[in-house]
Formats: C-alpha cells, structure tokens, sequence
C-alpha cells in the first residue's frame, strides 16, 4: 500500500505521541526485537516508551499519512554533548517508524530527506543506526546522502545459561560496586592514565571529523565510567598489583521496570602494553560471575572490525549474539 500523502510533514510531539507509539507495533525492524526472546513482548514495550519519553522533549517529529492514519514517522534530537566537542552541530535519528504496509525504501526516503531540509543551511552531522536486516530502509538512507561508518555487533550472556560453560580460571579478576563507594584512588589513577584506544567506530571513520576529538569522546566516557557515572560495576584484573584491563556496566533502567536485568552500556580497554591472555580470563569470569545481584543478561556491544572483544566472547555456549547493526552518518551540506 501506497500512502496517500507520501511526502512527510512537521507536526507537533505532543500531537504525534499516540499515533507514532502506536506505530512502534506496526514497524517489523525494531532494534529490541532480541529481548523478546527473554520476555514476551517487552520489546515493543520498552520502544514504545522509550519513543514516548524522547517526544517530551525532542523537537517536532516527522510524519507520512495514509488519509487519517500515520503510516510513518521520524524521531530526532540534537546531542549538544557531541556539538561541542566537535565544533558541530550534531542530530541523532532516535526511531525511524514504518508501518508494514507501506513501502518501506520511499517512507525511509522522503522522512530523512524532511530531516536534511529542516537543518540545511549549516554543515552538521546526522547519525543513523539501523538493523542490517532493514536493507529497505538502508536503500532509502543512502539514497538520501547517508553512509554507513560502522556495523555493530551485541552479544548477549545469559547467566542461566552459564551451567554450560567449561570450567574456568578466575585468575586475578576482581568486581568493584559503585554502591560500596567510589574507586580506591590509587587504583583510578593507574586506570586513568591510559588512552581509551577506541579508534575503529564510527567516529573515527568520518573523514571530516577530527580524530583527536573522536577520541575525546571515549576518554571522557572513560573519565565518567571511573567515577561511577554511567556505570553501576566495575570488573577488572589486576595481579601483583598491575591492571591488565577493565571492562564497567550499568544496570537497564528501562529493561527492569519489566521484569528483566539486564547490564549494558559496557565500557572498556586493555591498556596499552598489557600481555596477551587478559581478553580471555575476562570473558570466562564474566560469562560465568553474577556482576550484579539478580543480574541474568549481560551485554556487550562492539564494532565488527573489533576482533579481539569479538574473539573474546565469540564462543561461548551462554553467550548469545543478539544484534546486529549499521551506523550511518549524513552532513546536511552535503548532496
């Protein structure tokens, strides 16, 4: 089905709340589809209000009509965070929504080209993520002046599954809660002075961005997850007093009002110079070591090209790959 009025309007959010939640049920490519596999339906739950609470306070949506019906819609937000590191203005798409009678590729299309015109006029960059399985919707973006920077991966280990791993040795792996306090000061200040060496992202990859800034970005987020923000646990090695790596989590809000535990926002690094055989303990006590009380799933997300976080969790029968997915960048200057 065609819609009858293919080409996308600005409506008010707080006109277009019900009908785009609405419209997260009807969208078959929803990034949380692999949760359903834990607990009925809380997939589109936790979309829906996810897509709710971002409307509270994002700038006016976009929408396709079908007569009366919205049929598509558009969910976007600017992250002054990244504009100032970057010197840019940045935007995220949140949620591209289309309903499955439409065709997708056009919908995806004309919804982010509505974007690129409200904010041309000025160079800023607009960040996309998308299922690779949505290929329709990935036609529709690059045709739109959008790249595909990275592809992502998330994968999942599930603690009632851990009964199947081989045993393990937890040599020197240690848990520190932020709840008990903050880190020891001695033991951030070893952490700290190292680079994040995060350089294969979708940040890094964008030639007009500037690497040192991409890379002020991990540094900060790791200046943040050492003092407890963004991050609820800390699991780290450390034998005869030198650190061989970290990894911090955080537990899901928005997952737990379900029913569900699940860490994730995982941070990390092997500092530079670290002997080889740190990646692997790491995983195996993680996979098989509660992090938190009553925490069942815990999750990593990763680029592609990381091997080596890859190849440390790849493997194991209590990890479960989850997701896969493409960031996307777009200049608004550009054609």
């Amino acid at each position: 089905m065609a819609p009858t009025s293919a080409t996308p309007s600005s409506v008010p959010a707080e006109d277009a709340v019900d009908d785009l939640v609405a419209l997260v049920g009807r969208d078959g490519f929803a990034p949380l589809r692999w949760l359903d596999r834990f607990s009925e339906q809380i997939s589109g739950r936790v979309r829906s209000e996810q897509v709710r609470e971002v409307l509270g306070g994002a700038p006016a949506p976009f929408v396709v009509r079908d007569g009366a019906d919205v049929v598509g819609g558009l969910v976007w937000r600017p992250l002054p965070d990244l504009a100032e590191i970057f010197d840019h203005p940045v935007h995220e798409v949140v949620a591209v929504l289309v309903d499955e009678r439409v065709d997708r590729r056009t919908t995806v299309a004309g919804l982010l080209g509505a974007l690129r015109d409200e904010l041309a006029g000025r160079s800023g960059l607009v960040m996309l993520r998308l299922e690779v399985d949505d290929v329709e919707s990935l036609a529709g973006a690059t045709s739109t002046g959008f790249t595909v920077r990275e592809t992502s991966l998330a994968l999942v280990n599930d603690l009632e599954r851990r009964h199947l791993n081989p045993p393990f040795d937890p040599a020197g792996m240690k848990i520190h809660r932020f709840a008990d306090g903050p880190l020891p000061e001695e033991m951030r200040a070893v952490l700290l002075s190292a680079p994040a060496p995060i350089v294969d992202d979708h940040y890094h990859a964008d030639p007009r961005l500037d690497d040192d800034r991409c890379t002020a970005i991990y540094d900060r987020r790791r200046d943040q997850v050492l003092n407890g923000v963004r991050a609820d646990v800390i699991v780290y090695r450390e034998v005869d007093g030198v650190y061989y790596g970290f990894g911090t989590f955080k537990r899901d809000p928005d997952v737990g009002r379900h029913g569900l535990t699940l860490l994730n926002d995982s941070f990390g690094y092997r500092p530079p110079g670290s002997p080889p055989g740190h990646n692997r303990v790491a995983a195996e006590f993680m996979c098989n070591v509660p992090l938190l009380e009553d925490a069942r799933l815990v999750q990593w997300d990763t680029q592609a090209t990381n091997l080596p976080m890859v190849n440390m969790l790849a493997g194991r029968p209590s990890i479960r790959f989850c997701r896969a997915s493409y960031m996307l960048h777009s200049w608004t200057d550009e054609t």
